[in-house]
């Protein structure tokens, strides 16, 4: 509220502001906390849009992932970023575990986990390969505009 009434003086723009539902952390319900937030102070409980494939491989298959859908960050992901950014839910997997997964909805992914179909190490592993897919055109914004990202970063330290 304090920068769109900020924006009338200043005579800029006012700013539009989308608020989602919180995250869960992937590390999983803390101990006075039953579904403790996604927080950048923890880095092993959250995803950073400039992680690597290899880096969300690495804390998703870490992540709190229990076989019910309440307080599941994992499915979150899902729900609220990769669904509506995604035009098709695919869980790449290998072949010898019998090659990849299409799911017409996110209703159909969370059905298919929570009636263990869906192998948990799969869910992770095919969630951080989704979210890689989402956070890539903006990584390689970010270093093909470097000055501007630099400039960012620099003024947060």
């Amino acid at each position: 509220m304090l920068a769109r009434d900020a924006a009338d003086k200043l005579k800029l723009s006012k700013i539009i502001a989308l608020h989602t539902p919180l995250l869960g952390s992937l590390s999983g319900p803390g101990r006075m906390d039953t579904d403790a937030k996604m927080s950048k102070s923890n880095p092993s409980g959250t995803l950073l849009i400039h992680d690597s494939k290899k880096v969300l491989t690495k804390k998703l298959s870490k992540a709190y992932c229990p076989l019910e859908r309440e307080g599941n960050p994992v499915l979150d992901i899902w729900q609220h970023l990769l669904e509506p950014a995604l035009e098709e839910i695919v869980i790449e997997r290998p072949e010898k575990f019998g090659g990849n997964l299409e799911f017409k909805s996110y209703s159909e992914l969370e059905s298919s986990y929570l009636s263990g179909t869906l192998h948990p190490l799969d869910l992770k592993n095919g969630t951080a390969a989704a979210l890689f897919q989402v956070v890539k055109p903006m990584q390689d914004a970010c270093d093909d505009n470097s000055e501007y990202y630099d400039t960012l970063l620099s003024a947060m330290n």
